[in-house]
């Protein structure tokens, strides 16, 4: 057993001084106003990011056939303060999809990722962003059979178009077996989306991209109002200055606050640098840590890594409570995830350590 002296840690959504916190076998065993440290933290603790949506890193992606490549991801996210994540498949051929469910179930297995999160093939051609159209496939109910067969549980999240033939039954068919559904890359109308927040979907993929929008000032009922509408839907972000503007982010800090997750949405370019990539098979070329297709300027993904979300945050006023539950507890939550996102006794002891202002290092 060792125990972390913290000067600041947060404990139940509130910083408290002086925390002792003990750590047996990765799990947090113990929080105490005093004890034997074997560590002392100068700064503020808080728990490890969880990024539920994040294709990639370091120049390589969750689909690459290298297991060390794989891995190659995870520790570069980690570097970050992301000490949990989801690893997110972009769209390709069925057959090759299979096989990328096939190389990744063994890192769910052993706890290295959280899970198989599917961003495709199941999207509209309408809002496909960076997906190849061409590829983009209906959600049949024997397909989603074959894969969930195939996942051995290791599907964790799969995002689609609820619109589309066979939608509201295949979030049926995923939430039957426990997975979770996101809404995402959709043209679906205001009543398709209530009816597939009925079917079971929780999660909005990368709220106000790849989906139809509204005017703030003059709100139309829309995908996103039906989802905006719903307490229990959680809302994706990605936090990069460039996927939202500050009009519709300070919206959403306004008014959505406690029902926002952060993710990256990182492809292969995070934690690297600019040139040029490839999405599936697509083009990409990162400008200024700006991914987007070659071929039509759509943006492809980002280059984000979590640290500079919390950084973002608070640069904007968030406390840190708030900016915490965003990058832990609320990705953790919809996962359903429950020994994570949170530092409490029983919870895996994953944490980073920041300032007010700044991320410092993963502990």
């Amino acid at each position: 057993m060792k125990t972390i002296q913290a000067k600041h840690a947060l404990i139940d959504g509130n910083l408290a001084d002086d925390v002792f916190i003990s750590v047996e076998n990765g799990i947090i065993t113990g929080i105490d106003s005093s004890g034997n440290a074997d560590r002392k933290i100068e700064n503020i603790l808080l728990p490890g990011f969880v990024d539920i949506h994040c294709h990639g890193g370091g120049g390589f992606y969750f689909s690459d056939n290298n297991p060390a490549n794989i891995r190659e991801i995870i520790a570069i996210h980690r570097k970050f303060g992301t000490t949990s994540i989801n690893a997110s498949l972009v769209t390709a051929q069925l057959e090759l999809i299979k096989e990328q469910i096939k190389r990744l179930k063994p890192f769910v297995k052993s706890g290295e990722i959280l899970g198989i999160h599917l961003e495709g093939p199941f999207l509209s051609k309408d809002k496909c962003g960076a997906h190849d159209p061409e590829l983009l496939i209906d959600p049949k109910i024997s397909i989603l059979e074959e894969l969930l067969s195939i996942a051995e549980g290791s599907i964790s999240m799969v995002t689609l178009a609820p619109e589309l033939p066979s939608g509201i039954e295949a979030i049926k068919c995923l939430v039957s077996n426990g997975v979770k559904v996101a809404i995402g890359h959709s043209n679906a109308s205001y009543e398709i989306g209530k009816e597939a927040l009925a079917a079971g979907a929780s999660i909005y993929t990368h709220f106000w991209n790849a989906t139809p929008t509204f005017d703030l000032n003059k709100p139309t009922n829309t995908l996103a109002t039906a989802a905006l509408e719903d307490p229990k839907m959680l809302l994706e972000f990605i936090n990069d200055g460039v996927h939202l503007n500050d009009e519709i982010f300070n919206f959403l800090l306004d008014k959505y606050s406690s029902r926002l997750i952060s993710i990256s949405d990182a492809m292969s370019a995070a934690g690297s640098g600019d040139g040029q990539y490839l999405i599936g098979a697509l083009d990409v070329l990162v400008k200024d840590g700006v991914a987007r297709l070659t071929s039509n300027n759509s943006l492809a993904g980002s280059t984000l890594t979590l640290n500079r979300s919390y950084e973002r945050l608070v640069a904007r006023g968030v406390n840190i409570s708030e900016a915490s539950k965003k990058l832990s507890a609320n990705p953790a939550s919809a996962l359903g995830k429950g020994n994570l996102g949170s530092i409490a006794i029983g919870n895996k002891a994953d944490f980073v350590e920041v300032t007010e202002s700044k991320f410092v290092t993963t502990l």
